[in-house]
């Protein structure tokens, strides 16, 4: 399904036959590395994009977190976007805050800006 993924993980995730929320969250567990590539390989649609986005944020590795969504925030699709500021929820470093609030005032579309504006003043 995903050409970075070795073969040992393929066939962990090949009970799912296509991306989805159970995958993201099984890899985010299990394997937050290779939810990481299957971002950055940007192979997904938006739409499944966004709900990785928001798993690769249970990871506990922040440099990871931070290295995988960095990038999405200025992704083309708001909902790219959403789900990476999502993602970023549990990992407000004072980098990341900066981040959002830029976002929060300067993002082209509004329910973008509100959300990093909602998780910066939680």
């Amino acid at each position: 399904m995903f050409k970075s993924l070795d073969k040992s993980i393929s066939k962990k995730i090949a009970k799912w036959k296509k991306p989805c929320e159970d995958m993201f969250e099984f890899l985010a567990d299990s394997y937050p590395e290779s939810l990481a590539k299957i971002i950055e390989e940007e192979s997904l649609p938006a739409e499944d994009l966004t709900f990785a986005a928001e798993y690769m944020g249970k990871c506990t590795d922040i440099n990871l977190v931070k290295k995988v969504l960095f990038p999405l925030l200025s992704h083309e699709d708001a909902v790219v976007r959403e789900g990476a500021i999502y993602g970023l929820t549990n990992h407000l470093d004072s980098v990341v805050k900066f981040k959002l609030f830029n976002i929060s005032k300067n993002d082209k579309s509004k329910a973008v800006r509100e959300a990093a504006s909602n998780i910066i003043t939680k």
